[in-house]
């Protein structure tokens, strides 16, 4: 899962080089993606998922090599 602010500034960044280039790479307009949408999960929904799933002992992991953008929830079921 990545940071909050990383996804949505990569979503506005190419959603507007597909407006400018007439591209297609936003998969997000493609599959008429909602304006009330969220790009992403807070933490705390993710846990409270994977709680309600019997995911024990959860821990976030960061990945520094990708400058702390990016995370991976682990826990034990």
């Amino acid at each position: 899962m990545g940071n909050p602010f990383a996804e949505i500034l990569v979503h506005k960044v190419v959603a507007f080089y597909d407006s400018v280039f007439g591209t297609a790479f936003d998969v997000d307009s493609e599959r008429s993606m909602h304006a009330e949408e969220e790009y992403y999960l807070p933490e705390s929904e993710i846990f409270f998922r994977l709680n309600k799933a019997g995911f024990k002992e959860l821990k976030k992991k960061i990945f520094w090599t990708q400058w702390g953008l990016n995370g991976m929830f682990i826990g034990w079921k």
